[in-house]
């Protein structure tokens, strides 16, 4: 099932985000084609490389890595199904393309434009909690900023059959940052595919309702593998009002990614999406 998108634009933040599709779907109605990488230009290449390495000198704390991930390069949308059409690529080109999104669009085109495709996920308590994190200083992107949680599809680690898979990606990213376990999310859908005004960068949305009340999963999550990604967790009830309000009053304090899916989720009633 999928619903009109304009709901959405009209009434959020045009200047964060952009809602490319909003809707219901689980996981299996997600289908991925996956493509070669395309033959980028040898100055471009050079051009990300030595980015990377003026990155990793300035910041030498921060947890930059060069991993492998998946890029979006087109999506369609059916009655019943999401097509996303992927390709191989790095968090190098990834971020380079961030910084440098005009001048790519000048010397090589907007093919070029790498569209890394970030998954975030609304996690949601047994007890009617919606989690939150404030990111660490020493992450890559939006460092110290309000956020969901969620990554990237990484190539190698979120393969099926040879393929990339989103929600295997999300339920992994899960149980890094939160340590969930596959039992305990009972239930994860796919409900909208935004983009970051800012670098244009993708962004799948999810809805992982879980079956731990609020002090279980921060007694888990402290032990979570990747716990140093963020330097708090906080907790919202599941109300809309409250949600909308505290999106308002904090809306610079959000990564673009945070504040459209948390803004999404607090519109899933209108748009015809029911809750556990």
């Amino acid at each position: 099932m999928h619903r009109r998108h304009d709901i959405l634009n009209r009434n959020a933040f045009p200047e964060i985000v952009t809602f490319l599709w909003t809707g219901n779907l689980s996981c299996s109605a997600i289908k991925v084609d996956w493509r070669p990488e395309i033959e980028k230009p040898p100055a471009l290449r050079v051009a990300e490389d030595n980015f990377w390495e003026t990155l990793r000198r300035k910041n030498p704390l921060a947890n930059l890595f060069n991993g492998r991930l998946a890029e979006l390069r087109d999506y369609r949308i059916s009655a019943d199904h999401i097509y996303l059409n992927l390709q191989p690529s790095d968090y190098r080109a990834f971020m380079y393309s961030n910084a440098h999104r005009q001048e790519i669009l000048q010397k090589y085109g907007k093919e070029f434009i790498n569209q890394g495709l970030g998954i975030s996920a609304i996690v949601r308590t047994e007890d009617g909690r919606i989690m939150l994190m404030r990111r660490s200083e020493t992450v890559g992107e939006y460092p110290g900023k309000l956020d969901v949680f969620g990554g990237h599809i990484e190539i190698g680690r979120h393969l099926v059959n040879g393929t990339p898979d989103p929600c295997l990606a999300m339920r992994e990213e899960l149980h890094e940052e939160l340590n969930l376990e596959p039992d305990e999310i009972l239930n994860l859908r796919l409900i909208g595919l935004l983009r970051n005004a800012e670098t244009a960068k993708p962004e799948l949305v999810f809805l992982a309702e879980i079956a731990l009340r609020l002090k279980a999963l921060q007694e888990k999550a402290a032990s979570a593998a990747d716990r140093g990604e963020y330097s708090a967790l906080l907790a919202l009830p599941d109300e809309t009002n409250a949600i909308r309000n505290y999106l308002k009053d904090r809306s610079a304090h959000f990564s673009p990614s945070g504040f459209g899916s948390l803004w999404l989720y607090s519109n899933v009633e209108r748009l015809g999406i029911d809750k556990l």
